[in-house]
């Protein structure tokens, strides 16, 4: 099946962000609470396997090439002011735009790009949100 995506962009609390051709990766990581609950066998296999409880941990690691000083402050600005954040992207693991509540990965410093005396941009600048999982639907039966 063919999926007609325009660009990559992804957006934090509102603010849509363009990135770069292959500079947007998912990783949507089924995760185990606790390993040690699986019941092991003398020959190693896992017999109780279908009765351990796991999740999908889904994250983005978010790639610039270069972005304007104007669109960096505005990233870091909302960075600096909350420790989790709405993060909406177009996941490619699950072919539709996803919503997660994320919280970001510290970064390196940043690789600014000066223009005489003025600072023009951010170089090479890679930011990974990794969801907190605190926005799951939950029914009740």
């Amino acid at each position: 099946m063919a999926v007609n995506f325009n660009g990559e962009w992804f957006s934090v609390d509102g603010y849509v962000f363009a990135v770069g051709y292959g500079q947007l990766e998912t990783v949507n990581q089924i995760t185990y609470p606790s390993d040690s609950s699986v019941t092991r066998a003398v020959d190693g296999a896992a017999t109780n396997i279908a009765d351990v409880e796991y999740y999908t941990q889904p994250s983005v690691k978010v790639g610039f090439k270069y972005i304007s000083i104007e669109q960096f402050y505005v990233l870091s600005s909302i960075l600096h002011k909350k420790q989790t954040m709405q993060v909406s992207y177009y996941d490619k693991d699950f072919n539709k735009v996803v919503i997660h509540e994320c919280y970001a990965h510290p970064t390196e410093l940043q690789n600014f790009f000066n223009y005489g005396k003025s600072i023009e941009g951010v170089r090479d600048l890679t930011l990974t949100f990794v969801a907190t999982l605190n926005d799951r639907e939950t029914h009740s039966v």
